[in-house]
């Protein structure tokens, strides 16, 4: 699951087009959390920089609590600068419905951060 959460980050931070000094430091932080080790972390940095993940399965077996858990992550990266661009927004919005968030839920994570 830890891979597959590294490149929904990325795919989020790169939503926008770019990504931004404080979504690469977030999500770093949010790895080593997770307790992915340093160096898989730098590897998982460096590809996840050099261009946007070209697709993305959002579709992962996970349970309820880890949706929620990634999900979080997520948001914390779509806000990570103070300012979530519509593309990051709409991205959200849609894996939340896929996922079966509701939009208080969603809500609550995004106060929580």
């Amino acid at each position: 699951m830890q891979t597959q959460l590294a490149q929904m980050l990325f795919r989020l931070a790169w939503a926008d087009g770019v990504v931004k000094p404080s979504e690469v430091d977030l999500i770093s932080d949010l790895l080593e959390q997770k307790g992915v080790g340093l160096a898989q972390r730098l590897a998982w940095m460096d590809q996840g920089l050099s261009q946007p993940p070209a697709s993305v399965s959002m579709e992962a077996a996970m349970s309820e609590h880890e949706r929620l858990q990634c999900m979080e992550a997520l948001v914390k990266v779509c806000f990570a600068d103070g300012h979530p661009q519509p593309a990051e927004l709409s991205l959200l919005g849609d894996l939340a419905v896929r996922w079966g968030i509701s939009a208080n839920q969603l809500e609550l994570l995004r106060r929580k951060n």
